[in-house]
């Protein structure tokens, strides 16, 4: 049976802010109010900083407004809390701060009932919320495997294992974090990334303008997605950039590499870091691609994740070099998976050359692993469909 439309409403409580960077959440959630007009999400990001708030973009609640939803349309509401202390030096009264914020917005929207869906396992401090009526926790990290400080590591394993035991469903992108996590929660669900295909197909990036930015002297290896120490492998990238100084490497998503990483690659007269671009701009970056590339760390951080970037990458139908990290180890037959950075560096001249060879199966491929189909089961989890 279907939920009743009062009660096709989400607290997302998210790790990103909603704004022009798309990942798997903003996705999910724009795709489940187009397809349900009854539906209404309140999303709440992260607290910024006190004495960081000229890092809000347009669409968050700004100073005087910092206890109300920010109507980003008719049924989506943005919440952007602030916080007035480091957590080291105040993390009891900013987690009360926090929870007070999102009572205030709540009972201001009068929502009566809702489904709470968390993404990030440190927000559990906010958990128990009365009038919520059912729990979900989406894992898209295993953050308990990424190089942090032990102190902030013992947090997030003890907010994970809280969140594990209290969700009422638990969602994970992978077969990794399937495996681990089955065994301590009592619903899981696969529910794996996709792609809104028609955008990447090249019928359509042949309509694309190409950016002045990425008009280059010679062919371009491009990379899609954040830039974190956890996931890009630096010391590779800087080998094959010196192997190959004839191809640009060019980087689009956030950077979150150190300033001393970040400088490593900028030195390189071939390499470049664009940063992040708007979701709806990326299959224009795609169309200067002549190879797809994604040079990560294979590490049980890594292992977790499901990147988004290859369902990208695969309805294209342009080559893609890899290493045998997760997700793209299981395409072997259709790209190039290299072993090491010797063989990366010979793998991008060699899909360079190949061009569009293999691109009716990559794209055939892609054709199974839409969004829409992801969403389609979370709408059956939700109960909002018939």
């Amino acid at each position: 049976m279907s939920a009743a439309p009062d009660t096709r409403r989400i607290l997302f409580i998210s790790l990103e802010h909603w704004d022009n960077v798309w990942r798997r959440n903003q996705i999910v959630c724009a795709n489940l109010l187009e397809r349900c007009p009854d539906a209404e999400i309140l999303w709440v990001g992260p607290p910024t900083d006190l004495w960081n708030l000229q890092g809000l973009s347009s669409i968050d609640v700004m100073p005087g407004k910092l206890f109300k939803p920010a109507k980003t349309t008719d049924r989506l509401h943005a919440l952007k809390p602030f916080k007035p202390l480091p957590n080291k030096l105040g993390r009891a009264w900013n987690e009360t701060l926090f929870k007070s914020c999102l009572a205030d917005a709540l009972k201001k929207l009068g929502w009566q009932n809702y489904v709470t869906w968390v993404n990030n396992q440190s927000y559990c401090h906010l958990l128990p919320l009365d009038k919520s009526t059912k729990l979900i926790y989406d894992i898209t990290d295993d953050w308990s495997q990424a190089s942090v400080p032990p102190h902030i590591l013992s947090q997030i394993k003890a907010d994970d294992e809280w969140m594990l035991t209290n969700a009422d469903e638990v969602i994970v992108c992978s077969v990794d974090l399937y495996e681990n996590k089955r065994g301590q929660c009592k619903s899981i669900h696969l529910i794996r990334n996709g792609v809104k295909l028609q955008p990447y197909l090249p019928e359509s990036l042949a309509t694309n303008k190409v950016p002045e930015e990425m008009k280059f002297s010679g062919p371009v290896a491009g990379y899609i997605g954040t830039l974190h120490e956890d996931r890009l492998d630096v010391d590779l990238v800087v080998e094959v950039a010196s192997k190959l100084p004839h191809v640009h490497f060019v980087f689009i998503g956030p950077n979150s590499l150190s300033a001393t990483n970040t400088k490593t690659l900028e030195d390189l007269p071939n390499c470049h870091i664009l940063g992040a671009r708007p979701y709806e701009q990326l299959p224009s970056y795609m169309a200067g691609f002549n190879v797809c590339i994604t040079p990560h760390v294979v590490s049980p951080f890594t292992e977790s994740l499901d990147p988004i970037k290859m369902y990208e990458y695969m309805a294209t139908g342009k080559p893609i070099v890899s290493t045998a990290c997760a997700g793209f180890r299981d395409l072997e037959q259709l790209i190039f998976m290299a072993k090491d950075k010797t063989q990366f560096a010979q793998f991008v001249e060699k899909a360079i050359a190949e061009g569009n060879e293999r691109a009716t199966p990559r794209i055939e491929w892609a054709r199974e692993q839409t969004w829409d189909k992801r969403v389609d089961a979370v709408e059956t989890l939700l109960g909002w469909k018939s």
